[in-house]
């Protein structure tokens, strides 16, 4: 978004009607906010009422320019004049969500849905949102109304081509797999839908998709083909993305916007069997870019996937004397599996319990659920004795 979208010169004439803030999500100094706006996924722009705190207008995931020229059209107006029906609806759910009261935000999101025509210009906004909503709900009962609107909104979006599309899939794919056990022919016939929107999505070269989105869907179908079983589309799926990311990754001049594709790269690298790669690409971005904890956390993962425990420990030393915040905590946690797999399972069990440590100290609002989750079930599986029958 820096890159390609946030420095064109169409913006110019909203530099002086917003008070533009990029926040690192990561810092203490960002807890604050995320104590009263959660944020979820990265990215996510949100526009707020100066006077009030309101959230005027949300977007989760990239936007293309056009998208964001909208976007920032509509936040002046729901700020000033919050005259469309819809659009304040839109406001009102997304003031729900974050504030907590999920439920009544996903009631609101698909009255407005339904309401709202198929024309209208911020439908994919408020479907992604609806599908966001019900997966932090996470109940059997919102998993079922979200399969449902997956579902009824299949059509719809296969007909209209956005970056979205993308994370319409994505949400999808996440309330689908909790059903997957209860009901697993219904999420087998989603899942192939889901596929064929995003082929369609994907072979659509009109689309108004960066590559990193187009890279991103391409994943995303992978993992649908390798979830039903179809190796050899996933491995085609591969190939393609990995061609369309290494000419992108090639098109940028600065590697920190070349960083942009990297995990993508390294992980269908590895999916490809060319680990080799995957190293010499990430240790020329750690070259490159030494105050960054990214290229070495990434280097970590890839060596700890090959099997090279030693090199996974020490790139993640590496990226831990750089890195702060819940970033800490993911990196402690990978260095902890690379000492278990290098024979260390006491040094793991510390490190693993100093990641607890880490996140227990972080600010409230930067204690993922998902972080939370891992981290304790991470020291639980290492205290576990191994073989012993014990």
């Amino acid at each position: 978004m820096r890159a390609f979208v946030l420095a064109d010169e169409a913006l110019r004439p909203y530099y002086d009607r917003y008070v533009w803030v990029a926040l690192d999500v990561e810092q203490a100094s960002s807890a604050a906010f995320l104590e009263r706006y959660p944020i979820g996924s990265l990215p996510t722009f949100v526009v707020l009422d100066a006077a009030s705190g309101a959230v005027a207008r949300r977007w989760l995931g990239a936007m293309t320019k056009a998208e964001l020229l909208r976007f920032l059209d509509d936040g002046l107006l729901a700020v000033t004049k919050p005259q469309d029906v819809h659009l304040e609806l839109l406001r009102g759910a997304h003031g729900l969500l974050l504030s907590g009261e999920t439920g009544r935000a996903i009631t609101q999101y698909l009255t407005l849905l339904d309401a709202a025509s198929p024309q209208w210009p911020r439908r994919w906004e408020a479907l992604v949102a609806a599908l966001d909503a019900l997966n932090r709900k996470g109940d059997e009962a919102a998993m079922a109304r979200c399969v449902d609107l997956v579902e009824r909104e299949l059509p719809w979006a296969s007909d209209h081509a956005s970056p979205m599309g993308g994370d319409f899939v994505a949400y999808a794919e996440e309330c689908v797999g909790r059903l997957a056990t209860a009901q697993p022919n219904r999420v087998s016939s989603v899942r192939r839908r889901l596929v064929t929107h995003l082929v369609k999505l994907v072979d659509d070269l009109a689309a108004p998709l960066a590559a990193d989105d187009r890279g991103d869907a391409l994943g995303l179908l992978r993992e649908l083909y390798t979830t039903l079983g179809e190796r050899s589309s996933a491995d085609a799926v591969a190939a393609r993305r990995q061609q369309l990311l290494d000419e992108a990754a090639a098109r940028a001049t600065d590697p920190l916007v070349q960083s942009t594709y990297d995990w993508a790269r390294a992980e269908t690298y590895l999916w490809l069997g060319q680990g080799d790669r995957a190293i010499a690409m990430l240790t020329e971005r750690e070259r490159q870019l030494p105050g960054d904890y990214n290229a070495a956390h990434r280097l970590g993962r890839v060596y700890l996937e090959l099997g090279r425990a030693a090199e996974a420990i020490a790139a993640c030393d590496r990226a831990l004397a750089k890195a702060y915040g819940p970033r800490r905590v993911e990196i402690l946690g990978l260095r902890a599996d690379a000492l278990d797999k290098h024979g260390q399972r006491a040094a793991a069990v510390a490190a693993a319990q100093l990641a607890v440590a880490e996140l227990a100290r972080l600010p409230v609002a930067q204690q993922k659920p998902r972080l939370l989750r891992s981290t304790a079930a991470r020291v639980k599986r290492l205290q576990t004795p191994e073989e012993t029958g014990r």
